[in-house]
């Protein structure tokens, strides 16, 4: 089972290799860069193909601090499925429901 292990303000640590770029890891947990130098955008949620019971997560930061990207995030909200939390809050929810053995995907900016 693949979990996140530590975690600081400038990386996180899955399956024991440390990330120090925003991420996104899917169902399979396939671990992929993703880009947000323009902030977090709709179209990174719009066309995600969800099966039956899966949990998105979407972590926004770990300083607290996503007022530039608050309209979007409110956007993606109405419009997703995601369960939108801080980075902190996503990464324990994330191994929680993995201990579960829930289908869960997350997007995490770090």
């Amino acid at each position: 089972r693949s979990i996140f292990s530590s975690y600081t303000e400038n990386s996180v640590t899955f399956n024991g290799i440390e990330y120090f770029k925003s991420i996104s890891i899917d169902r399979d947990e396939k671990v992929s860069d993703w880009n947000i130098e323009n902030g977090i955008l709709l179209k990174d949620f719009e066309n995600l193909q969800l099966i039956d019971n899966e949990i998105v997560i979407l972590g926004t930061g770990f300083k607290g601090n996503h007022s530039n990207d608050n309209l979007i995030i409110n956007s993606i909200s109405e419009n997703t499925n995601c369960e939108i939390m801080d980075s902190l809050s996503a990464i324990r929810t994330f191994n929680i429901l993995k201990t579960e053995n829930r289908i869960v995907s997350i997007f995490l900016k770090i």
